[in-house]
């Protein structure tokens, strides 16, 4: 699953990180707003990340998944 890192910015804000495949299956929490009405912010052992809506499952809300072949 394509992940986008949210990283600190010096403002006190966020800017966005590299592009990375986080596992399929994990467990994330929801923690914020993405960077647009499509992305939210979420944390996964220690760092930050941005999603897709669609990447997470709507019957569990905080557990991402991943599609094979994408």
């Amino acid at each position: 699953m394509s992940a986008i890192q949210a990283m600190p910015a010096g403002d006190g804000g966020t800017r966005i990180g590299t592009i990375l495949q986080l596992p399929a299956g994990i467990q994330v929490r929801v923690c914020g707003d993405g960077f647009n009405e499509r992305t939210v912010k979420v944390s996964w052992e220690g760092g930050y990340y941005f999603l897709f809506f669609e990447d997470l499952e709507p019957e569990r809300a905080f557990t991402a998944k991943g599609y094979a072949g994408r």
